[in-house]
């Protein structure tokens, strides 16, 4: 039975918090929500994050690869957690997760990190830790219809701002990034921008780590069960009746697949296609349009 540490990323609103819930729905994995936040939970993850999609490499790991450690290691910072607190109810819930985290620890279970912020440091996570990577994939009109809904807006600058990020990775969009730093961009547009950025990185990954797994949010939706056998299956991963029906009670809910081609109007689908499709025809076929 594998013990290894466990990575679910790629895009937010991707289907990342789905997957690995339902992956640390048995008795073997234990949920770590999104270490790399910039607002996480400091007892969770000592190290402070500056940046959106903060992009980890041997050149300052020194930084973040002490804390990060602790968190795969399912050691609770108290410390900080109490130090953060400003409330009685902050302190309890401190302590409540310590206890929680120590049983799983003393349990052996298997620590998932649940982070798309975390996307462009996989690859250090998986070769520092000996991770498994799951990285999930949306169609990228779903993406953006979900940011709209949400009214997310990105910070471009957090990209520009971490020299090594552009020089290992991002340089290909370099000129993009600066005119949407330059001038703010509608949401579609950063959506689409945002899309292509991660999943170059992660056509690179496709190609490099072929043994890590790759699942669209999609093909998963259309036949969880199926699906998530296959996954818990990789992953070494008991597929158990309890996690069945867990899998079944959450999938009811996630059969708007299609919801982006009638909350999207036509020219903003046609844009969005047009930004992204020289690296969307990797993972998307013209009749997915």
């Amino acid at each position: 039975m594998s013990k290894r540490p466990i990575l679910v990323t790629g895009a937010h609103c991707s289907g990342s918090t789905w997957v690995g819930r339902m992956l640390s729905a048995g008795d073997e994995a234990v949920y770590i929500n999104e270490p790399f936040n910039i607002h996480h939970n400091p007892g969770i993850c000592g190290a402070k994050f500056k940046y959106w999609f903060t992009y980890i490499c041997p050149e300052n790991a020194r930084y973040y690869e002490p804390f990060l450690r602790d968190t795969v290691h399912l050691q609770y910072n108290l410390k900080a957690k109490l130090v953060s607190s400003s409330s009685i109810s902050a302190i309890c819930q401190g302590i409540t997760d310590a206890l929680s985290l120590g049983r799983n620890r003393w349990k052996k279970k298997r620590p998932l990190l649940k982070d798309p912020i975390a996307v462009f440091s996989a690859e250090w996570l998986a070769v520092t830790f000996g991770m498994d990577v799951v990285i999930t994939i949306r169609h990228p009109a779903a993406f953006a219809e979900s940011l709209k809904s949400r009214n997310w807006v990105y910070p471009f600058s957090h990209f520009l701002e971490q020299s090594e990020l552009m020089r290992d990775v991002l340089f290909p969009f370099e000129t993009e990034i600066q005119e949407f730093v330059g001038k703010e961009r509608n949401i579609i547009d950063q959506a689409a921008l945002l899309w292509k950025i991660i999943y170059s990185r992660v056509d690179t990954y496709r190609q490099s780590h072929p043994e890590w797994i790759f699942v669209r949010h999609e093909d998963l939706s259309r036949n969880p069960i199926q699906g998530y056998q296959k996954l818990y299956q990789l992953l070494d991963l008991k597929f158990t009746r309890d996690v069945q029906n867990t899998i079944e009670a959450y999938s009811t809910k996630r059969t708007l697949i299609d919801k982006w081609q009638r909350q999207l109007t036509d020219d903003e689908i046609a844009g969005i296609k047009a930004r992204v499709w020289d690296v969307s025809e990797k993972f998307y076929s013209e009749d997915e349009w």
